[in-house]
């Protein structure tokens, strides 16, 4: 039987409720002080947004694509075919941790908002591009200089690609091939692989639990 601290309701003179300071150090643990592995961490939340992105658009059959770094591309990249991000979402929405649409959710992998923030456990800034209503609008999301994360709209072109979205981070040279470890045990345990694109790489089956 679960244990319980049992609440005092009465004799109560005051109540503080605790709360979040906004500060650099309170983003840096969130970011990155959750994660032993950040490569895994970053593969493993990317691709959760891109698969649970894929299941709300009702298309969960449907591969998204996966650059795996090396030499000539040296960034780590999902594209998903999914629900997309509208410019006042990206910019009011993604950037406050705790604040999830997937937080009722039951059929869905995140919940907690904290995902796409696991790239700053590994890199100071990386790019997301969202392809919605012919239009593609491109944004840097990175730590300032106040030390708090900040997201930025680069640039806002006409495009006649589906919708979606690209995350596109830069992996240094030397973790190549930790990415590409991440990556064979994250989707080992997905249904519909990704398309993989800059290296062969194989991904061994495991027992599904990343299905519909």
């Amino acid at each position: 039987e679960e244990h319980k601290v049992p609440t005092f309701n009465i004799g109560r003179k005051e109540t503080s409720v605790a709360s979040i300071q906004a500060s650099a150090k309170a983003f840096e643990i969130l970011s990155s002080g959750l994660y032993s592995d950040a490569e895994f961490a970053i593969v493993r939340e990317i691709a959760a947004n891109a698969w649970d992105s894929h299941k709300a658009a009702g298309c969960p059959d449907k591969p998204f694509k996966v650059q795996i770094p090396n030499a000539l591309d040296p960034r780590f990249c999902v594209r998903d075919y999914g629900t997309s991000m509208t410019h006042e979402f990206m910019m009011n929405r993604v950037n406050r941790y705790f604040d999830s649409t997937k937080a009722e959710s039951n059929d869905e992998i995140g919940g907690f908002g904290l995902g796409i923030k696991s790239v700053f456990s590994y890199a100071s800034s990386f790019m997301i591009s969202c392809y919605l209503g012919g239009v593609r609008r491109v944004y840097v999301y990175q730590i300032g200089e106040s030390g708090l994360p900040e997201i930025s709209l680069m640039a806002e072109t006409p495009s006649d690609e589906p919708s979606g979205v690209e995350v596109s981070i830069p992996v240094k040279s030397e973790d190549y091939s930790k990415f590409s470890v991440a990556i064979q045990k994250t989707f080992a345990f997905y249904k519909v692989k990704p398309e993989i694109a800059g290296v062969d790489l194989n991904i061994p089956e495991f027992t599904k639990v990343v299905e519909d």
